[in-house]
């Protein structure tokens, strides 16, 4: 499986399984939050908020002791970048849709770490929620979270 495929499949689980555990999370909290603008494997150049980019980082091939070391195929580890960039006109309900948007993510994960069988397994990143600026051209605040995935396939 290479990268195209990888992005292809994280797009795919995440158009139901994020929506989904959205609602979740909203029924267990009674808030709201908004829907996705953007959700895609190319980057956000439309300033849909919030948007979700999924993005190539790199892919490593791996032929570890995790498999028989006659085996030739080894694995392929995937490494990918999920960009959330939620705006609003106050810091504390950007920061809140992010998080739960994150919660989101590592729930789907949790939940199903093999994203519907399409890899052999998802582990999530340390995730960055460092950036966050005043947008002087929209008069909103922007607050950015990067959650890095690394995806193990079969070569």
């Amino acid at each position: 499986m290479v990268m195209e495929d990888a992005l292809s499949g994280v797009l795919a689980f995440y158009q139901t399984a994020i929506p989904n555990m959205i609602s979740t999370i909203q029924s267990e909290r009674a808030v709201t939050v908004p829907a996705l603008a953007f959700l895609d494997v190319s980057v956000n150049k439309g300033r849909q908020y919030p948007g979700l980019e999924i993005l190539p980082v790199s892919s490593d091939p791996d032929y570890t002791n995790e498999i028989s070391p006659l085996d030739a195929t080894g694995w392929l580890t995937h490494h990918v970048l999920l960009r959330l960039t939620v705006a609003g006109n106050d810091y504390s309900s950007v920061q809140l849709v992010m998080l739960r948007y994150e919660e989101a993510i590592h729930r789907v994960t949790k939940g199903d770490n093999s994203y519907g069988a399409r890899f052999v397994r998802v582990r999530l990143g340390n995730v960055d929620f460092s950036l966050a600026v005043n947008d002087q051209k929209e008069g909103k605040m922007l607050q950015r979270m990067e959650q890095p995935l690394e995806i193990r396939t079969l070569a």
